[in-house]
């Protein structure tokens, strides 16, 4: 789990959004954690892969998985 919580240590996502000078760049970041929840998979914006975490799919725990799916909803 302490590997998942690395999709959420990014600068976009501590900005307050009405300071977020970078649009792109914010939903970049939004598009990329999305991706490491949902799949697993944490790349560079090269799509260097960087690591393998578990996916949404593989998480036993039923109430975590559901946070994690609520998380990326609300993302999304």
């Amino acid at each position: 789990m302490t590997m998942l919580a690395c999709a959420f240590g990014r600068p976009a996502l501590r900005t307050p959004f009405h300071q977020e000078g970078n649009l792109p760049a914010f939903q970049q970041a939004i598009e990329d954690t999305i991706r490491v929840l949902s799949r697993g998979i944490w790349q560079t914006r090269e799509g260097v892969e960087i690591h393998r975490l578990p996916s949404l799919h593989h998480i036993s725990d039923g109430g975590i998985r559901r946070a994690l799916e609520l998380t990326v909803h609300e993302l999304d």
